[in-house]
């Protein structure tokens, strides 16, 4: 979860499996749902799906579901802090490489 004083971020995924017309299990797609909630009042919802074909990667999932969510209502200066504090959530706690010399 991603929190600021003017809105709310939460990443979700949902697995589900991809049968054939005999049952047989063929993959598993995974759904990655972004809401936003804009001063605890309005919420956007934006989702991504990633085919049982595909190799899933996190990162692209949330990005891809954050921009559609997005693309509903807000006006470029709220889209960019949005984007700005989900790009900062990414280096706080990051673990660092240290090199000994």
């Amino acid at each position: 979860m991603i929190k600021t004083e003017k809105f709310e971020i939460k990443f979700q995924r949902n697995y589900s499996e991809i049968k054939n017309k005999k049952g047989t299990v063929l993959g598993h797609s995974v759904e990655t749902v972004a809401s936003v909630n804009l001063n605890n009042e309005d919420q956007l919802i934006g989702n991504s799906v990633c085919s049982y074909k595909d190799r899933f990667v996190k990162e692209e999932g949330r990005k891809l579901a954050l921009t559609r969510a997005l693309q509903l209502c807000f006006d470029k200066s709220t889209r960019k802090q949005v984007w700005e504090a989900y790009f900062d959530s990414k280096t706080v706690n990051k673990p660092r490489l240290v090199q000994h010399f």
